[in-house]
């Protein structure tokens, strides 16, 4: 298996999105990267894609609905998995938009961790560090 960094941007920084990202940047071969705007999130997505974006609907600049739209629509971010992780009531308008996972708070953060896992996983990587060849 050859080694591969996993990159997650993040949009929010509540509790449970500050443990699962802690669990993941301890783990070899993972960064996350945390973010503050919607433009500025399409920004660092358009320079260095990461492998997965945990994004809340109520970002500065541009909403989250927005953003995933935006994502979703090009085609070099397209295949970019995004979960749309918030207290607004809005699956249906999250999954147009392209998300691939709707989480509603609050959530554990144990289950957020098996979420980016599977994620992961689909993408090929077996583990944090390693990806199938």
């Amino acid at each position: 298996m050859r080694t591969h960094r996993i990159l997650i941007l993040v949009t929010e920084k509540d509790g449970v999105i500050k443990e699962v990202a802690s669990y993941f940047s301890d783990l070899k071969g993972c960064e996350v990267v945390f973010i503050q705007s919607g433009l500025e999130a399409i920004d660092i997505v358009k320079k260095s894609p990461p492998d997965i974006i945990i994004m809340d609907l109520l970002l500065q600049k541009l909403d989250g609905i927005r953003v995933c739209r935006i994502l979703k629509k090009n085609k070099t971010t397209s295949n970019i998995p995004i979960i749309i992780l918030t207290l607004v009531q809005a699956k249906k308008r999250s999954l147009e938009a392209g998300a691939d996972v709707f989480i509603l708070k609050p959530v554990r953060s144990a289950d957020l961790i098996d979420i980016i896992s599977n994620i992961l996983l689909k993408q090929g990587v077996n583990k944090v560090g390693e990806t199938a060849i």
